[in-house]
């Protein structure tokens, strides 16, 4: 019995320093794991929130000898037989997920301290609570912007589809007015010679007033205020944007988040994202008006939030990608009131008939009167896209109240290209006064223009420019050689110990992750 005794009782004591062996290492190589980690990039962390650690050859020595000295100084009978991190997550894998994550998790708890801060301050001045919760029924507004961005990229996505339908319809109706006159001849209705030709040439001279607005958009509109800053370097994060066709605004994009409404991750991801980019990025109108300290000859470029967007490793490509697409939003925009409008359509079809009326084509005046419709809308694009530049902000819903440019003061029966041209910069000599009065309410800006664009961006196109532009921000610092690629946010191993006293081995997984 006592020999039963003594043998219970020593393997109780095994099975205790057995017990006791194991939660030291475990222990051990927590604390180590955190040690290794602990050596994260300090700048990227002060200027973006972003934890990221550089993947060295001598991680794995750091690590053996963090986990030896932390076990040397809990017992003499356990040794590292060997340990090492053998798979890792870099921040530029998964679409940049690393990246994301994180963006996410500092406008999460950035927005929470917020309210902490208020709350604590609240009751050290003795402050009414109902202050408080006001403030979190705020915060809570703030962080929950979802249906807003939604009913924004559903009118973005209607006014592109609104616009392109147009282009459509008139590529339809010149078709149709050129088998028309082709087959006249054989026809009751007979068009001489010089009919078909006045016909020709008024519809060469409208087309060709369209596509010169369209061609000289973006210097009508900066006014050749803008930075000529290009980059030439190699190998950053952008370099993962697989090649794509990539429309104006990825509708795709646009109809999936409105589907899923009702899943309020993806949709808290986007927006903190995008807020995200707002809080840390500059764009051109920040620059423009210089009330950015960022702004100026030490940035290697001038506008990133553009370049998130454009991916142009060039200001001005970017500056002048955002203008084509933000033209094309209001051009559809426009184009949807001025259909509408009776009035207008009106003025637009005398000023049609004017041109080719003589020639008895109804068809044809439809067609001029449509082109004249485009012109008048992209007009009215350029003149808003100045005003957004500018620092303005613009009605996002046009009406007659808010409507500017006056077609009779935009272009007459002679077409002058230079007119037009002079009509359209000087747009504050027309009689506008409403459009500051009205719709206050429905009116946005530059920059919140750019962030409904980036919103509805593809995910990996947005993930990976913004990794890219904090490796232009590291390296503007003289850290020429920073690539997130090099960059880990988690890393996975294994260490195996030897117990001096039993002989035993023991293996630990370790495992580390930012997020």
């Amino acid at each position: 019995v006592l020999m039963v005794v003594i043998s219970l009782i020593t393997t109780c004591i095994k099975s205790s320093l057995q017990s006791g062996y194991y939660t030291v290492v475990k222990q051990s190589c927590r604390l180590s794991e955190e040690s290794v980690f602990a050596s994260y990039n300090n700048q990227l962390l002060k200027d973006f929130n972003i934890f990221a650690l550089n993947k060295s050859d001598i991680l794995n020595n750091k690590l053996c000898s963090y986990i030896n000295e932390n076990i040397s100084s809990y017992s003499p009978d356990i040794s590292l037989s060997d340990c090492a991190f053998n798979m890792f997550s870099y921040m530029t894998d998964n679409e940049g997920y690393g990246v994301e994550e994180q963006i996410v998790k500092a406008m999460e708890y950035g927005m929470y301290s917020n309210v902490l801060d208020k709350e604590q301050q609240s009751i050290l001045s003795g402050e009414e609570q109902e202050n408080v919760q006001n403030d979190k029924e705020q915060e809570s507004v703030q962080a929950d912007n979802e249906c807003k961005y939604v009913r924004c990229g559903e009118n973005l996505s209607e006014a592109q589809a609104y616009s392109e339908q147009f282009m459509e319809d008139n590529e339809n109706l010149k078709k149709d007015l050129a088998d028309m006159l082709e087959q006249s001849d054989d026809g009751d209705m007979q068009y001489e010679d010089r009919q078909k030709e006045q016909i020709n040439t008024s519809l060469n001279a409208v087309w060709q007033l369209y596509e010169y607005l369209k061609s000289g958009i973006c210097e009508t509109v900066t006014e050749g205020r803008i930075s000529n800053k290009y980059i030439e370097i190699q190998e950053l994060a952008d370099e993962y944007i697989k090649s794509r066709d990539i429309s104006f605004i990825n509708k795709d994009v646009i109809k999936r988040s409105i589907e899923a409404s009702g899943n309020e991750d993806t949709l808290k991801k986007n927006v903190l994202s995008t807020e995200y980019v707002a809080k840390h990025f500059i764009c051109y109108t920040d620059t423009s008006l210089g009330d950015n300290d960022r702004a100026g000859s030490s940035a290697l470029l001038d506008y990133e939030m553009e370049y998130i967007i454009g991916g142009e490793h060039n200001d001005r490509k970017n500056v002048y990608k955002v203008i084509n697409q933000l033209a094309v939003i209001r051009e559809g925009v426009n184009l949807s009131y001025l259909i509408s409008s009776q009035d207008k359509m009106s003025e637009a079809y005398m000023l049609a008939a004017a041109l080719v009326g003589v020639t008895g084509c109804d068809l044809a005046v439809r067609l001029v009167q449509y082109i004249i419709v485009s012109i008048w809308a992209y007009a009215e694009s350029i003149v808003e896209l100045r005003k957004l530049l500018a620092g303005e902000t613009i009605a996002l819903i046009k009406n007659r109240d808010n409507w500017i440019l006056q077609l009779s003061s935009l272009v007459d029966e002679k077409l002058n290209l230079q007119s037009l041209i002079n009509n359209i910069t000087s747009y504050e000599a027309v009689n506008n006064n409403k459009v500051e009065e009205n719709g206050r309410d429905n009116s946005i800006g530059y920059k919140e223009y750019l962030k409904l664009l980036i919103m509805f961006m593809n995910k990996s196109d947005r993930n990976y420019r913004i990794a890219a532009l904090m490796e232009l921000r590291m390296i503007m610092y003289g850290h020429s050689g920073f690539r997130m690629k090099n960059y880990i946010y988690a890393a996975f191993g294994a260490a195996h110990f030897k117990m001096n006293g039993t002989g035993s081995v023991y293996r630990q997984k370790l495992s580390y992750s930012y997020i």
